[in-house]
């Protein structure tokens, strides 16, 4: 079973293409090819974690490609997002889906999810599609902090002790953020900043014993944020 991972495809004709096989396709950054991102043909495979952005079809699944498990992908702004054409294949994780740039829902309880299904076809729905652009950073080599929002994220870093990074968004609008934190990296009570503000967040329901997940908002245009425990 092929693995492609962590690979810069930009300016193409095409991205990734896997033919009879069980691949699993991550953290591949896939932009502005001619025709299309990922294409996969009499596939069952895992799709997560990559950036498909502007292409010409962001993933395509046919020829008997069915069970595959597709989540935590950034499908933004290609001309056709994921047409299917055979096949029933699973569109999240059990708990997050993919974030889709033409998603119209909302988010009422504000916990980074929309509230209403993403369907591409009677057979193919992603139940739980996210509100931002999902991210994973390696804060050590045990841990990642994943991070759903609305913004442009860099210079993640974590010290040891506080977690930081600048969220970037359009002027005169609202920035979110959707944080899980695992509780070893920073204990279970935290303080959020932004710009030196503190800023109030609630705690999901998800939230477990190993992992918090917080969410928070803030003013565009550029924004640090800085995390710490209590």
């Amino acid at each position: 079973s092929p693995i492609i991972q962590d690979n810069t495809l930009i300016a193409s004709d095409k991205g990734i293409t896997c033919k009879n096989s069980n691949p699993t396709i991550q953290n591949n950054n896939i932009s502005q090819n001619y025709n299309y991102g990922i294409n996969c043909s009499n596939c069952t495979g895992i799709i997560q974690g990559n950036v498909i952005a502007e292409n010409g079809i962001g993933i395509e699944l046919w020829g008997n490609s069915s069970s595959n498990i597709v989540y935590h992908n950034n499908l933004m702004n290609n001309t056709e997002q994921a047409p299917i054409t055979e096949g029933l294949n699973v569109w999240d994780n059990g708990a997050e889906g993919n974030y889709w740039s033409d998603y119209a829902g909302v988010d009422s309880n504000h916990d980074g999810i929309g509230d209403a299904v993403h369907v591409m076809d009677a057979n193919n729905t992603d139940r739980y599609p996210l509100m931002g652009m999902f991210s994973d950073f390696n804060a050590t080599l045990e841990h990642n902090v994943q991070i759903v929002c609305n913004s442009s994220l860099s210079n993640f870093v974590f010290n040891g002790a506080v977690i930081t990074f600048d969220a970037a968004g359009k002027d005169n609008t609202t920035g979110f953020c959707r944080i899980c934190i695992p509780t070893d990296l920073i204990n279970e009570t935290y303080r959020i900043f932004v710009n030196r503000t503190e800023v109030q967040y609630s705690t999901l329901s998800c939230s477990n014993t190993t992992h918090k997940y917080l969410y928070f908002n803030y003013a565009h245009p550029r924004e640090k944020v800085l995390i710490i425990n209590a």
